[in-house]
């Protein structure tokens, strides 16, 4: 069955308010975000695509055993696919996120507010754990050096846009939140269709 809702000015309002700024600002910044999620998401598979070829040349200058070979690079390559598949994710939501908010839905508006918190508490975690000395064998520490000396500058430009992701969070967290968004959310209530009904008449909603 086909539902659909209608928009009804709460009392004491006559006519549909525009879009304030803060809610197109905060959608804006949700696309960047998953703009830059998806560029994380290539570095991703660059490092996958070259790990094999870098490994080689580790355990050859390790004297690593075929066997801890074989398990080091499956571990990357289920680790990598896993990490590309969540980003890819995380991006799509963003993007989803943000026509929604557009489109004054506010249950998407309190989703992007609990993401923002939620990718910023991650990305946090994620910095903090690379800060941990974690033991290494000698394979692992030769394959970082090989990645360090042969990484090509646009993926060293892509980890540091990664930090954008902080401040861009933060802001699109407070521009849902603030004045002016809350008054074009709650101006008009979302009532849902009921069959045999044909009031209220929907109202449209410019994109």
């Amino acid at each position: 069955m086909c539902r659909v809702t209608y928009l009804i000015p709460l009392p004491g309002t006559t006519e549909e308010p525009g879009r304030p700024r803060t809610v197109s600002a905060a959608s804006v910044l949700l696309f960047v975000c998953a703009a830059i999620m998806l560029l994380e998401a290539v570095s991703i598979g660059y490092q996958m695509a070259t790990f094999d070829a870098l490994a080689d040349r580790a355990a050859r200058a390790t004297g690593t055993a075929a066997s801890e070979l074989a398990s080091e690079k499956s571990a990357q390559h289920v680790g990598g696919g896993v990490g590309i598949t969540l980003v890819v994710l995380i991006a799509a939501a963003l993007v989803l996120l943000g026509v929604l908010v557009r489109r004054r839905s506010q249950p998407a508006r309190v989703f992007a507010a609990i993401a923002c918190v939620g990718l910023l508490l991650c990305c946090s975690a994620t910095i903090a754990l690379n800060y941990v000395p974690f033991q290494s064998d000698a394979l692992e520490q030769e394959v970082g050096q090989l990645q360090s000396a042969s990484q090509p500058a646009w993926v060293s430009v892509v980890d540091t846009v990664q930090f954008v992701l902080y401040p861009l969070l933060l802001t699109v967290f407070v521009l849902l939140l603030v004045p002016a968004s809350n008054r074009w959310y709650r101006r008009y209530l979302q009532v849902p269709d009921l069959p045999g009904y044909g009031w209220p008449p929907a109202t449209g909603l410019s994109d």
